[in-house]
Order: C-alpha cells, then structure tokens, then sequence
C-alpha cells in the first residue's frame, strides 16, 4: 500500500513538471519601468553660519628687566655665623667678682630713655666751609683764642678745609682737630657745601689698636702699614700724646691731613685716648664717656662726621674696658645707649670691643659685623680672641673685608682690620 501511494506521488509530480514547461514556452513577460513620482521642490533658505573665531595663540612678553639702581651693584659680604640668644641664667660671683659666660641676667642694662631731639649732634643740610690758602710750606698755626693769644692747637696748611663756627672780620672760629680753634680770615676762602647724599658713597675704614706707641721702631711700622693700605678713614685705640704728640706725628706721616682725639684719662703724665683720622674734612666732631663698673679705668666714645665727595657720612671710634664680663657689660649698655642717643645713621663703629661679637649683639641687636670669626689679639690661649671689630648699621653693605698682619712685624698687638664701606641710597631718596 504504500508502494502504491509513493508510486502515485511521483508520478503526479512528473505530469506537473511537463505542464509547466509547456506553458512557459507560449507565454511572454514584458518588464515595464514605472517612474518614482518627482518630489515637489521646496523652497531652499540659505544661513550663513560665520566660522568660528580661531583661539588667538598665546604670545610671550619678557617681563622688561629693571635698571639697576646703584644698591643693586654694590657687593656685600654674607656673614659667617648666626646668632643665638643667650641663655639667661643666674651665677654667684667668686669673691674677685668674676663670674662664669654668659653674662648673667641681673647684669642686663636697664632702658633708659633717649634725650629728647636733637641727639647729641646737629646735621646740618649745609656747611660752610674754609679752605687755607697762602700759608705756604711752614703753614699757619691755630690758635686757642683770637689776636693771636691762647695756646697752639697745631698747623693749617693750604687745602685743608675746616667747618666754619664763627665768621669774623680778622679771625675766623673753626672746627680743628675736634676743637675750637682760630684762623686768620685773611688766609681763608669760604664756600656753602651740602650734605645731603649724592648716590652710594663708597669709602674705605679700618680699625686699629696701636698698643700705646713708645718707641720709633713701632711707630716706624705703624705708618708703613698706614701708608700701605691708604685707607680713607682709620680708627685708633691706645694712643699717647704727652711730651711727644704721637697723634700728630702718626696723621702727618701716614699722610692723614684731619684727625680728632677723645681723651679717656691720664697716664703716664700724657693724654691717653682714641683717634679719628681722615683724608677728607671732618666737618662734625664730638666724644662722650661711658660707664665704666666703679674703679675701672675710664672710657670714651668719639664721633666724625666726615665730608666725602658724594655726601656725609658718620663714624664712631671706641675702645671697650677689658674685665669680667659682667663688669663689662656695664660698658657696653653704655655704649649702645650713646649710640642711640646720638641719632645720626647710617654709621660705623671700629674698635677694640674687649669682647666677642654675640656679647655686643644682646646690648645692640640692629648691629651687625664685618669680623664674625677671625682672632685679632695677640694671645696665648687657644680660644678665639675676636676683641677688633668693624660694626655698621642698616644703610651700609660692606666688602672686601681682610685683616692685615701688625703681630708678626711686631707693629702692635692686634691685628689690623680693613674693609670696604657702601653706604646705600635710602628707599625715600632722601
């Protein structure tokens, strides 16, 4: 039976086949295209869309470098060390009164106030000055008082120049060696000179303790190195001037034509003290003393206000007590309350300190140093003996700081200390 159905099934198909083909051979397709209907045109709107502002491309403008002012060329020397604080601590004197570092606190100074203005000198924007003219070689003596009575303070030459303190018709008070003096006005030009600063004034100092000149050996060195170094302005500490005028004979020759001496005491039947000597007028001078612990030797301060080509500049001298530290901070309170009362500044200080710097440094913080850490004594111990000191205010950046050696030439005892001074321009140009 199925057999039968397959067979049917098939034969079917083979009649459907042959039919099919049959067909196919009398019918004939025709392919036609119908077009896709035309779209309605629309109307076209043209915007502009403006193209997008390109980002600028960022350009570089070199900061314009400043013209330097004249601080800014001047070279300065960095210090060494830094300071600490002492401690303040407490310590029984032994029965000679010594008692050990630091100073202790009960020794401190107690603030005193300043005198009221002026300080102790007066600057005064313009000087009149007296240059000696016609006095030839031998000079012109100056005189204690007029008409030729008093004693003789020393000799004007040609050129030097002295501040005028009292115009006269026949003699003229001036300002010499410190002290009032007298001139024939006849031999004297005068002239209004200013002293207000004219750019950086630059100047060269040095400091020096002479060990009380005895002998013309010594005296011999000291001038040589005076002369060697040529320096503008030179401090001196232990200097004589009795029977021999060790001051005039060392200013005239080492070629130093302005000097004033602060006389601390006698000794010796001579005047002993500190000098200031110059090669430009020294048109302000004054000295105080100071404070000494009761019994110690007396002790001084001078000042120079000293006339430089571009302006004035002020200068102290001093020479410090040497004892126990506690004793001696009694001097050097002193000294910083003179400085502060004279109120004149910027201004430098030389000196033989008798201490270290950290000890002046707890008395004048806003002091600074040009020897931080080189020993300027003669000394058997092995400890740093940094005594000889150049100090300077805020206002004066110093350079080329050097010792020069006076202790092997057997010159003196100490070492002599040099630098270079630059007083800057102040901020207000004033």
């Amino acid at each position: 039976m199925r057999r039968f159905l397959l067979c049917a099934v098939t034969a079917l198909m083979c009649a459907g086949v042959i039919a099919c083909q049959k067909a196919g051979e009398e019918t004939t397709f025709v392919a036609t295209h119908t077009p896709a209907p035309t779209a309605t045109p629309q109307a076209v709107t043209l915007v502009h869309s403006p193209s997008p502002t390109p980002t600028p491309v960022p350009t570089f403008t070199p900061t314009p470098t400043p013209t330097p002012s004249e601080n800014d060329l001047v070279p300065t020397q960095t210090p060494q060390i830094t300071f600490v604080p002492l401690p303040q601590s407490v310590h029984t004197p032994d029965k000679r009164g010594n008692t050990p570092t630091p100073t202790p606190a009960w020794a401190s100074p107690i603030p005193t106030p300043l005198p009221e203005e002026p300080g102790y000198v007066t600057v005064p924007e313009t000087i009149t000055l007296a240059t000696v003219k016609g006095v030839g070689t031998k000079g012109m003596h100056v005189r204690s008082r007029t008409q030729h009575r008093g004693y003789n303070l020393g000799t004007a030459r040609d050129g030097q120049q002295f501040t005028v303190l009292e115009p006269g018709e026949q003699y003229t008070k001036v300002l010499f060696e410190g002290q009032e003096g007298y001139i024939d006005t006849a031999n004297l030009d005068f002239a209004e000179v200013s002293t207000a600063q004219k750019g950086v004034i630059e100047y060269t100092i040095g400091s020096l303790n002479v060990h009380g000149i005895r002998s013309t050996a010594r005296f011999n060195r000291l001038v040589e190195v005076l002369k060697t170094e040529q320096l503008d302005i030179v401090g001196i500490q232990e200097l004589f001037r009795g029977s021999t005028d060790w001051l005039i004979n060392l200013a005239e020759a080492a070629g130093y034509p302005y000097w004033t001496f602060t006389r601390t005491c006698t000794r010796d039947s001579a005047d002993y003290g500190t000098a200031i000597l110059s090669k430009y007028p020294i048109v302000l001078a004054d000295s105080r003393p100071l404070t000494v612990w009761r019994g110690k030797e007396p002790r001084g301060i001078g000042y120079a206000g000293v006339l430089m080509p571009k302006g004035l500049v002020h200068m102290f001298n001093t020479h410090l007590c040497a004892s126990t530290m506690y004793q001696k901070s009694v001097n050097i309170a002193s000294m910083a309350y003179t400085l502060r009362a004279y109120k004149v500044g910027p201004y430098t200080v030389t000196g033989d300190f008798n201490c270290s710097p950290p000890r002046i440094f707890r008395y004048l913080p806003e002091i600074r140093f040009a020897n931080m850490d080189k020993t300027t004594f003669k000394s058997t111990s092995n400890a740093p003996k940094i005594i000889d000191n150049i100090l300077y205010t805020e206002g004066i950046a110093v350079s080329d700081f050097r010792l020069v050696d006076t202790i092997s030439t057997e010159a003196t005892d100490h070492m002599f200390l040099r630098c270079k001074v630059h007083v800057l321009i102040p901020e207000n140009g004033k």
